[in-house]
């Protein structure tokens, strides 16, 4: 398949700092007691997340192979998911801001692997969506683009044929990048950092888009999995009551927790 010419991304100029916060992410041995494994699968414990920002983000989404290239189109996902909700409610100002600010937003940053995978690329399709918002189209508009970029990213994807287990690796590795954004974003129940949080939001509506998709999958098997993994993202919900909110409730170590149990999810699968 020809390969698209490389073009910029109108508009979007990533700059953002982030001041240190601490996070100690729940373990899988925690749960240990009550997980059937089969005897020969061990779980090793999570790494306690002590850095922030960009570099806790780089920590918690390295993967190699397959599962890290769906981890980085998920993160250029969560960006995109992130501008098209903040503009379909009528924050243009911030989505735009949110879409200058976020270095998860560049197309330019998955060229490589998705060369390396074979997949096709949708430079115009991602142009055509952020001239939605820096133009700021109607919201019918930028909703039909982004299902448009939506749409691209799922083929850029499955370009790499990725097994169920590889699916769901990577979205227990989306999990544990918004732990990291989460705790950088807020701090005792007050939201501190709002990039961080959408940024958090995002990626959690990610895994939930993903693990819709395999719920609807016609193995069993993998559906089942889809299914177990919306339940992992249920008590979630107090931690994003919404999109901009300045208070949350609910525990941030269960971000932690739901990454464990989408690890251990993910080792039951073939």
């Amino acid at each position: 398949m020809p390969k698209e010419p490389r073009k910029p991304s109108p508009a979007l100029t990533p700059a953002r700092s982030v001041a240190p916060r601490s996070w100690a992410a729940a373990t899988a041995a925690a749960l240990g007691l009550a997980v059937p494994l089969a005897p020969a699968v061990m779980i090793a414990p999570m790494a306690i997340a002590s850095e922030s920002g960009e570099e806790g983000e780089a920590a918690a989404a390295h993967q190699d192979g397959t599962p890290g290239y769906l981890t980085e189109l998920g993160l250029f996902e969560a960006a995109q998911r992130i501008v098209g909700a903040l503009y379909n409610r009528g924050d243009y100002a911030l989505a735009l801001e949110h879409f200058q600010a976020s270095h998860h937003a560049q197309y330019e940053t998955l060229e490589h692997e998705m060369e390396e995978y074979n997949a096709p690329g949708f430079s115009q399709a991602n142009d055509d969506f952020v001239s939605a918002i820096t133009t700021e189209q109607s919201t019918e508009i930028a909703a039909a683009r982004l299902a448009h970029v939506l749409a691209a990213i799922s083929t850029a994807g499955d370009a790499a044929a990725p097994t169920a287990q590889q699916r769901v690796l990577s979205m227990k590795s989306l999990l544990d990048v918004a732990a990291n954004d989460y705790a950088a974003g807020v701090e005792g129940g007050t939201v501190v950092l709002p990039q961080e949080y959408r940024d958090a939001w995002g990626f959690v509506e990610t895994v939930r888009a993903r693990a819709q998709e395999l719920a609807g999958d016609a193995d069993v098997t993998t559906a089942a999995a889809g299914n177990e993994i919306l339940a992992q993202l249920a008590p979630l919900a107090p931690l994003f009551p919404d999109l901009t909110a300045t208070e949350t409730a609910g525990d941030p170590s269960l971000i932690g927790v739901s990454a464990a149990w989408i690890e251990i999810i993910a080792l039951r699968l073939p």
